[in-house]
């Protein structure tokens, strides 16, 4: 069985960047700065795994 997999993508570059930019401003911070939540975009990729089959006549 060789089935291509639906997948979710998520920008891991882009989260990775964004929390070393996170952590040196938290760094360079003089005072306790608040949580903040940062929301990217995903995408699901639909493959064949996800595909409904034809029924059978």
């Amino acid at each position: 069985m060789n089935t291509p997999l639906s997948i979710v993508h998520h920008p891991a570059l882009d989260m990775g960047k964004l929390a070393v930019e996170q952590i040196i401003r938290i760094m360079e911070a003089e005072e306790t700065i608040p949580v903040q939540t940062i929301m990217l975009e995903t995408e699901v990729i639909v493959r064949a795994s996800s595909l409904r089959k034809k029924p059978l006549d």
